[in-house]
C-alpha cells in the first residue's frame, strides 16, 4: 500500500525541465512516510519508486546531441529534490563514481557534431563507451579521436581488434618512446555506467545494497 501511495504522488508525468522535479513530490508529505525525529535515520524511499522517478526524469530532459549518454550532472538535480524531500540518499557519491562526469572527455566529446555523429555509427561496437574512455586518458588520445571522428570513414577504426587490415583505436595511437601504447584493460569494462539503462541499473543495485546496510543497523543497533 505503501508503494502504491508512493508511486501515485512521484510518478507525475515530467516536462523536460529539472524545475517539474518539485512537481513530482506535491504529495510527498502526505503519502509517505516522513523522516523521523531525533537522532534516527532518515527514510530510504522504496527501490521500485527510485527507479521509477529517476527514468521518468531521465526520459523528460531535452536530449542530447548523442543522447545515449547519460552523465552524473543529468540526475543531479533529482537527488538533491529526494534528499530535500526527507529522503536519505546514502549512495550519491557511489553514482557520482561510476557514471561518466560533464567535464570528461566522453561527454564534451558526444556534445560535438562530429563526436555525435561519430559516436551514433559506433554505438553497436562491444564496449565502445568504455574503450574510447580508457584511450581519452593516455597521451594524445583525445587528439586521435577527435581526428577519427572527422574522418568520413572514421567509424570503421571503431572495432575492438585490427580487421581485414583495418586498424583499431589503440592502433592508431602515436607511439611514445618509439613503441605502441598499451591500455591497460582496454577490452574490459571500465565499471561506468554510461547509457540510461545501466545508469537504471546502477540506481537499482546501489539502492538495494543501501536497503542491506540498513536493514542490518536496524538489526544490531549497537552498530550504529
Amino acid at each position: 500500500m505503501r508503494q502504491a501511495l508512493q508511486l501515485a504522488a512521484l510518478t507525475p508525468q515530467f516536462r523536460g525541465n529539472w524545475l517539474v522535479v518539485g512537481a513530482a513530490f506535491c504529495c510527498l508529505a502526505i503519502s509517505a512516510t516522513r523522516p523521523a525525529r531525533g537522532d534516527a535515520p532518515k527514510p530510504l524511499m522504496d527501490g521500485p519508486t527510485m527507479r521509477r522517478i529517476t527514468e521518468q526524469y531521465l526520459r523528460s530532459k531535452p536530449p542530447r546531441k548523442f543522447p545515449d549518454l547519460v552523465v552524473y550532472e543529468d540526475l543531479e538535480p533529482l537527488l538533491d529534490e529526494v534528499e530535500r524531500r526527507g529522503w536519505e540518499m546514502p549512495y550519491r557519491e557511489q553514482l557520482k563514481a561510476q557514471m561518466l562526469g560533464q567535464g570528461e572527455f566522453l561527454a564534451k566529446f558526444a556534445e560535438t557534431e562530429s563526436g555525435a555523429n561519430w559516436l551514433k555509427k559506433v554505438s553497436g561496437q562491444s564496449l565502445i563507451y568504455d574503450r574510447v574512455d580508457r584511450i581519452s586518458h593516455v597521451a594524445h588520445g583525445q587528439e586521435m579521436l577527435q581526428r577519427v571522428a572527422k574522418l568520413p570513414n572514421g567509424e570503421k577504426y571503431g572495432q575492438a581488434t585490427a580487421r581485414n587490415f583495418t586498424p583499431s583505436l589503440a592502433d592508431l595511437l602515436p607511439l611514445k618512446g618509439g613503441k605502441k601504447q598499451k591500455i591497460k584493460d582496454y577490452d574490459k569494462p571500465t565499471g561506468k555506467a554510461y547509457t540510461m539503462s545501466k545508469v537504471l541499473e546502477l540506481v537499482a543495485k546501489t539502492h538495494e545494497s543501501a536497503e542491506d546496510t540498513r536493514k542490518q543497523l536496524e538489526g544490531n543497533p549497537t552498530t550504529r
